[in-house]
């Protein structure tokens, strides 16, 4: 059994040091039947020397060790045990602390120290390595400090041979990553960089966009540019560009020239549709796997995707075009009302409908904000009738206002429209004082009769029963305050048209609009 410490002291024996496209040559040529080496994390970008390495070898064991040297700005390293026989299970351990207790800001002229103490977190974390290397009996890990995991070696993917990818957290979105097609950004879009024209010295003012901050859609290119530094790269429709931690998507052309901001990247889509990657870059879906696929790279190298944008991993697309354009639109139209049925997280079992489902998401959200400001603006103009006293206006914009929160309601639940669409009513049998249903128990409509408030109450009381039940019988009463304001009712001396009615109205109002998104 190899003592991790005494390693580390002996540095010069194990470290596998970077030689970019030849890293792991040596041990190739070499040809020994097993290797326990020390390996900086940024040795994972060389791919093509693993890839070859792993022709011949298989990993048994693959530890994070954490900065334990001195000199290297807090270069991670990790522990590799390979070996030509190909092991039924791998071991993996990560540890989230220091090694040391020092700040590891000097290069000491490219040579590493080893420190005088190590963290006693730290060495319980090496201790418990060390006893698992020899009696096989995986330790428990400390939340917060580190973890470990028994993979088999079927999961073991060659091309991530670091610890943080096999964690137990990780495990769902790792058997996600099985069901969808990886390939990096650069395979599907070109990414360029806007710099500076002729070296710094066009200093010519143009529109740009702004470099801080992505513009909010529906996008108006005279109203969301600044004046800034011209660039390399002039926008079109169809460009990406990163800006302030996000991706924004030109969905249309302007009428003057557009810049990207200098220090900026533009993507241009090749081989799929804008919108796609625009759905994708800012989806939670992807940074559910870049952050799957993160290895800690030290102090003067934040947490790395594996590479660069270009090697941002990106999910090729299963479906049309055509339903990431429309997706799009959805979500770039704030102010237009989308209903959909979103799939249940639990029937997601593929990477691709993790990314419909939070696309519906978004949808969903984007039109629950549109229809709650639209509310709040009702509530408030219905509060101003209420307060001038303005009684019989009070009532038919309070009955208004719980028509139109019913009907969308409804068009939510089901995925319908029925602002454009017909909501047939359903036939009630006098007799028995209820709706009559067919032979399967599913209620009968009327062809050519229009539904109306009543039947609105009825569809949403039976579909949120018992919750609703009270809501529903108050949202009848509203209705019904509502109709004293017809024609023939209100010249009726029975009619009270008055400010208690009104605060009676109110208060049920209110409390349907809290039901509706409770």
């Amino acid at each position: 059994m190899m003592d991790i410490f005494k390693m580390i002291s002996d540095g010069s024996k194990y470290i596998a040091w970077s030689h970019l496209g030849k890293t792991f040559d040596k041990y190739i040529d070499e040809d020994k039947d097993e290797y326990y080496l020390l390996v900086p994390n940024q040795d994972v970008m060389d791919r093509w020397s693993i890839g070859r390495l792993f022709q011949k070898y298989h990993m048994l064991e693959l530890f994070e060790l954490s900065n334990c040297y001195l000199g290297s700005f807090n270069e991670p390293y990790m522990y590799w045990h390979i070996s030509k026989r190909k092991p039924e299970f791998v071991k993996t351990a990560v540890i989230y602390d220091f090694a040391h207790p020092y700040r590891d800001n000097e290069s000491f002229n490219g040579s590493l120290r080893i420190p005088d103490k190590y963290t006693d977190g730290y060495k319980r974390y090496i201790a418990l390595i060390e006893k698992w290397i020899k009696n096989d009996e995986m330790p428990a890990g400390e939340k917060h400090s580190y973890e470990f995991n028994l993979i088999k070696y079927s999961e073991f993917d060659n091309s991530k041979p670091y610890p943080r990818f096999y964690r137990k957290s990780n495990n769902e979105i790792r058997e996600l990553l099985r069901t969808a097609q990886i390939v990096p950004l650069k395979e599907l879009a070109d990414v360029v960089w806007a710099t500076a024209v002729n070296g710094g010295n066009d200093v010519t003012r143009v529109k740009s966009l702004d470099p801080n901050k992505a513009p909010a859609y529906p996008y108006i290119p005279e109203l969301q540019c600044i004046d800034h530094f011209i660039s390399t790269q002039k926008l079109h429709k169809g460009d990406i560009v990163e800006l302030g931690h996000q991706f924004f998507l030109v969905d249309k052309e302007s009428d003057f020239d557009l810049y990207a901001p200098m220090g900026t990247k533009v993507i241009r889509a090749r081989s799929v549709c804008p919108e796609y990657l625009y759905l994708y870059l800012n989806s939670r879906t992807a940074r559910r796997i870049t952050n799957t696929y993160r290895v800690p790279l030290g102090d003067y190298s934040s947490t790395s995707l594996g590479g660069s944008l270009e090697e941002f991993p990106v999910i090729v697309p299963e479906k049309e075009e055509q339903f990431y354009k429309e997706e799009f639109h959805k979500i770039s139209a704030p102010d237009k009302r989308f209903y959909v049925i979103p799939e249940e997280e639990s029937d997601v079992e593929t990477l691709e409908q993790a990314l419909a489902v939070e696309l519906m998401e978004k949808i969903k959200l984007n039109s629950e904000t549109l229809v709650k400001k639209q509310i709040e603006e009702d509530v408030n103009e219905l509060n101003i009738c209420f307060s001038n006293r303005a009684y019989k206006s009070t009532l038919i914009l309070a009955g208004s206002i719980m028509e139109a929160l019913l009907i969308d309601w409804l068009s939510e639940i089901r995925g319908i429209n029925y602002f454009e669409e017909t909501l047939r009513k359903r036939k009630y049998d006098k007799i028995n004082k209820c709706y009559e249903t067919d032979k399967n128990g599913c209620y009968i409509y009327m062809d050519k009769t229009r539904a109306d408030l009543a039947d609105y109450i009825d569809e949403i009381r039976d579909i949120k029963r018992p919750e609703w039940m009270e809501e529903a019988e108050e949202a009848h009463k509203i209705r019904d305050k509502r109709n004293l304001v017809h024609a023939k009712l209100c010249l009726k001396k029975s009619a009270e048209i008055n400010e208690e009615t009104c605060n009676e109205v109110i208060t049920y109002l209110k409390k349907i609009i809290e039901s509706r998104w409770a």
